[in-house]
């Protein structure tokens, strides 16, 4: 198709179908898969996936029971289910196209032991909003706030089941309380700057239900050297590292 390219990540491991305009993946989705740590047997759901770039590279990383994605737009869902199938991956990730609010009279409590999320970053009056839906959705809370993502998720997960999101840095308090709210605790976080210099711009964290461990703060995460190269950290990551 005309409208569409195919990328790869992992130096050629995975093949990517994506449109050439509307939503293409961002940075934020290998920094979310790669904070991500799961054991062989999880059960995990994706909430928000796009065309299912991050079920794909967590299938390169380990052997998983079942990877689900969910994602409401439904160009975005057969691109995701056109993706999976690209990389010989249908029998470990299922896409379902789904409204992720609707999951909790869908699916029985505690069905999950990690819950995986990019959500939304920016509230539905925060900022200009794209002419593009699909990027429109995918940026603004317009299908899903983070008050939706943490509710879901708390329905999802076993009762010491697991969330990693990625959210922007002036959202950290909101999504603490959020978490709070719905049962659930923040055990750590990981800021992401863009240089050295700069301050943090987005933060990743994984929050668990039913812990009583404290929170624990990684060492930051910079993007660029001071040069305009990316750091040795984040060359790390685009080889898949464990």
């Amino acid at each position: 198709m005309n409208d569409i390219t195919v990328d790869t990540l992992l130096y050629g491991e995975i093949k990517l179908a994506q449109r050439k305009k509307g939503y293409r993946f961002s940075l934020d989705a290998i920094l979310l898969a790669d904070f991500v740590r799961t054991e062989p047997a999880d059960r995990i759901i994706e909430l928000g996936s796009g065309c299912g770039v991050i079920p794909l590279w967590l299938s390169r990383r380990r052997e998983f029971t079942s990877i689900l994605g969910v994602e409401i737009q439904p160009e975005l869902a057969r691109l995701a289910r056109q993706n999976v199938s690209l990389n010989g991956e249908e029998g470990r990730i299922k896409i379902l196209e789904e409204d992720l609010r609707e999951l909790p009279q869908r699916m029985d409590k505690g069905s999950f032991d990690v819950v995986v999320c990019n959500p939304p970053y920016r509230k539905l009056a925060a900022g200009r909003l794209n002419p593009d839906q699909e990027r429109a959705i995918a940026r603004h809370e317009i299908c899903c706030t983070l008050e939706d993502m943490v509710r879901v998720t708390s329905h999802l997960l076993h009762s010491r089941g697991k969330l990693f999101t990625i959210c922007l840095n002036e959202r950290y308090a909101e999504l603490l309380k959020e978490l709070f709210q719905w049962r659930m605790s923040p055990v750590m976080v990981r800021f992401v700057h863009p240089r050295p210099e700069e301050k943090a711009s987005h933060f990743l964290l994984e929050a668990k239900k039913g812990s009583r461990k404290g929170l624990v703060f990684l060492p930051p995460l910079f993007v660029y050297q001071q040069g305009g190269e990316y750091t040795h950290t984040m060359r790390e990551i685009f080889r898949g590292r464990i």
